[in-house]
């Protein structure tokens, strides 16, 4: 009897052991948890950035009739929309637009006898880029860029309503110049949390527009020529998804 209490107890200990060792066990599991994402991860992710700046042109020659004077300098309210696929957490590739509505020089012009009008231009580019992160931790990213692409000057003279007394164009004459923008960028960006950022840009480039400017029926002119400077400061917005 004596040995069959003694089973029976040493039964009973190894139950309670083995009890305890599952339960630690399953604590531990409970309680380790996989690391959250962080900007340093390296699964690539997407972002979507949006952004407000200025940009400007600060040597262009503005003209729409070179026989008269011409303005020196440009400068316009840029909004701009980008996607950059982050490959791994020091390089990334993108594409994005940017639109400049505001310009705020508007050159010398002689209209002709009987038709006033009023000139408009705009800025659109749409280009691709690369950038390389130099720093990157949970809070702060700096990066450098390479990037380029279409650009188009649209130049639009409006006849002042009521106050002509010549024919003219239906909704006007529309002049579209298009050529090729090369530069370089410099960015940083605050991390907000895993999926927000908000960041600065600041962007030095060269537009290469046709030499010979583009005429319209009245013999307009093409507002910008040949080779130009641009700068662009701007701050964004970044929505960020892990792939």
């Amino acid at each position: 009897m004596a040995v069959i209490g003694r089973n029976a107890s040493v039964a009973v200990f190894a139950a309670l052991l083995a009890t305890a060792s599952f339960a630690t066990a399953q604590e531990t599991s409970d309680t380790v948890r996989p690391p959250a994402e962080t900007a340093t991860s390296k699964r690539p992710r997407g972002m979507a950035e949006f952004g407000v700046g200025v940009l400007t042109l600060p040597g262009a020659e503005i003209c729409v009739q070179r026989v008269a004077e011409c303005a020196e300098g440009d400068t316009s309210l840029e909004l701009t929309v980008w996607q950059v696929f982050r490959l791994t957490p020091r390089f990334g590739v993108g594409a994005g637009i940017g639109l400049a509505l505001t310009p705020t020089t508007d050159p010398p012009r002689n209209d002709p006898v009987g038709l006033p009008r009023e000139h408009e231009r705009r800025y659109f580019n749409l280009g691709t880029g690369v950038r390389w992160y130099p720093h990157v931790s949970d809070k702060f990213e700096l990066y450098l860029g390479l990037q380029g692409g279409l650009v188009v000057v649209s130049d639009e003279f409006l006849t002042k309503k009521g106050q002509s007394d010549r024919p003219a164009p239906a909704g006007g004459a529309q002049i579209r110049t298009e050529g090729w923008e090369l530069g370089g960028a410099l960015g940083i960006a605050y991390v907000l949390g895993p999926s927000f950022s908000l960041g600065a840009q600041l962007r030095y480039g060269e537009w290469f527009l046709p030499k010979k400017p583009k005429t319209d029926i009245l013999g307009d002119e093409a507002s910008l020529t040949g080779p130009n400077e641009v700068l662009s400061l701007g701050i964004n917005v970044a929505y960020r998804v892990t792939l």
